[in-house]
């Protein structure tokens, strides 16, 4: 099976490969890659040596579980398999696609915990940008924060798309891509970076130059911002922290701004066990997700005590 190439300054995907018929939860295709692909892979990899002082801790933190577990080398392309494999006790799974999803298909997928990757490499004229997703940015830029629990949670996101306008998914897409692609926020007095600028020199390089505005990350005016696809960003958010992002979108979600073009006459719960979404639309199904968690709360409760009686002895 052949790799899939990227078209330079095509939005249009090429694609000789069957990934693309992939269904979620069968195992990932493994790719065969070619030496120039391997050379261009190692060129973009050479950004590691600048994330010590340019990416978060928490991306620094599951790197070096990646190189481990996952055969992230300069001189090897990791596998979508074995990545996926890694991330499944943050409840996620990855789905091989061809190229660029509509916004509600890849939103869809974050509601069920499913994150589609490229198994295709940029084109080796330019390692260091591509306007396409490709392994490089979906590898280096955002699995290391997919293993972070705390950071996939924004899988709560695709929760809110489901049966939403196409305006409200929109607004959504447009709230996850700048913090997550394109995302800064603020650890131990400094700007540290996210999947987007993680991926590219030269998009990291137009932001450092001060070319980008950096604005405070708020969903009521991130969600209005244009998504550039085929140039550097003329805008990036800022966040005091994940949990302030994570927090702002989930006050946002029931605010009038969103409430007045999401209208969901239920709510929506993932059952990680299922593997489904569980709607809560009456007071049988809302009492069932109750009891559930009454249960895991007694287990969190009755652990202390077993703690003292194990120090007494």
């Amino acid at each position: 099976m052949s790799s899939v190439y990227l078209l330079k300054g095509v939005e249009t995907i090429v694609t000789v490969s069957k990934e693309a018929k992939t269904k979620s939860g069968d195992p990932v295709p493994k790719i065969e890659f070619t030496e120039e692909e391997i050379k261009t892979w190692g060129t973009v990899f050479e950004l590691n040596k600048l994330y010590p002082t340019h990416a978060c801790r928490e991306y620094l933190k599951n790197l070096p579980l990646l190189s481990k577990y996952c055969g992230y080398r300069e001189d090897n392309i990791p596998q979508l398999e074995d990545v996926s494999r890694f991330l499944e006790y943050t409840g996620f799974t990855i789905c091989p696609v061809a190229g660029y999803l509509s916004p509600r298909d890849f939103l869809a997928g974050l509601a069920f915990r499913v994150f589609h990757c490229t198994q295709c490499i940029r084109h080796s004229s330019d390692p260091l940008y591509t306007p396409e997703p490709d392994t490089c940015h979906e590898l280096l830029g955002h699995i290391s924060l997919l293993a972070e629990p705390s950071f996939a949670q924004f899988w709560e996101i695709g929760l809110a798309s489901l049966g939403a306008s196409d305006e409200a998914v929109q607004k959504l897409a447009t709230c996850y891509f700048f913090p997550v692609e394109f995302g800064l926020c603020k650890q131990e007095g400094q700007l540290v970076y996210e999947a987007g600028l993680l991926s590219s020199i030269s998009e990291l390089k137009h932001l450092l130059s001060g070319s980008a505005k950096v604005k405070p990350f708020h969903p009521k005016v991130t969600c209005k911002q244009e998504c550039l696809i085929a140039t550097f960003q003329e805008v990036c958010f800022v966040s005091e922290s994940f949990e302030e992002a994570k927090e702002k979108m989930r006050s946002s979600f029931s605010s009038l701004f969103f409430a007045e073009t999401i209208k969901h006459p239920f709510g929506m719960k993932y059952n990680p066990y299922t593997q489904s979404v569980q709607i809560l639309e009456d007071t049988k199904s809302i009492a069932s997700v109750v009891n559930k968690l009454c249960h895991e709360l007694d287990v969190v409760i009755d652990a202390p005590s077993k703690m003292g009686k194990q120090l007494e002895v």
